[in-house]
């Protein structure tokens, strides 16, 4: 993904307090061509990895 030099913030411990500080995401599918969003909670494992990972949940009743 594009990300302009502005935007840009590679400093790892001011990424993990953002995700921790906003920790709902969005999956997107596009079934069809049609976007289909579900928002979603997440969490930060900053230990698993180089660079972390996420976790995430979604419901088995949930239709994406």
């Amino acid at each position: 993904m594009y990300t302009p030099e502005s935007f840009k913030v590679e400093n790892p411990e001011r990424l993990a307090a953002l995700i921790r500080d906003n920790s709902f995401g969005m999956l997107i599918t596009a079934p069809e061509g049609i976007p289909f969003v579900t928002h979603l909670p997440f969490l930060l494992e900053p230990s698993a990895g180089k660079h972390g990972k996420l976790l995430g949940h979604m419901a088995r009743a949930n239709p994406q």
